[in-house]
């Protein structure tokens, strides 16, 4: 499983859904178990590829990946499986730094979130859909991070772990 590069966030904007500088100091860190690139299959253009890197890294919104979708849709055809996970890792790192989450990480068959302070722990807000079936089984809460267990959630870790992020966002 190859890593994402290394996409470090600018935040200038305040408001809803934006990163705000003092968010920039502690920027989550990513690690996943998705193979996370851009094929040069995909976008042969070197150049192009560096570009939309660099772009992908200066997102600020979570509807600025769904744009960005829609252009890599149009310009380059559908996507690819890494790039798909390479735009659900943006859209996570964006929802992560907005719930104050400083890692999520992958330990065994686990993602483990944890926020950037103890004294900030974090919560489960509105658990419905996919997530509420995994309470207690497959999401542990505990005091200083949460694990979602991959074996049990199966395909559906992804959704659940967006909706954790998105139910701390501020």
């Amino acid at each position: 499983k190859a890593s994402s590069p290394n996409l470090s966030l600018e935040g200038r904007g305040i408001g809803d859904g934006v990163i705000r500088k003092k968010e920039i100091e502690e920027l989550p860190s990513i690690s996943l178990p998705l193979d996370a690139h851009i094929p040069e299959e995909y976008v042969p253009n070197l150049n192009t590829r560096l570009s939309l890197y660099h772009r992908l890294a200066r997102v600020e919104h979570v509807e600025e990946v769904a744009d960005m979708v829609r252009e890599f849709q149009d310009r380059f055809g559908p996507l690819p499986e890494p790039v798909g996970n390479l735009l659900y890792i943006v859209k996570i790192k964006v929802l992560a730094a907005r719930a104050k989450v400083s890692s999520i990480s992958t330990q065994g068959r686990q993602i483990v979130i944890k926020p950037q302070t103890d004294d900030s722990p974090l919560k489960i807000r509105g658990a419905g859909g996919v997530m509420s079936k995994y309470l207690d089984s497959a999401v542990k809460i505990g005091v200083t991070q949460i694990k979602l267990d991959t074996r049990l959630l199966g395909d559906k870790w992804k959704v659940v772990l967006e909706q954790i992020l998105s139910s701390n966002c501020a």
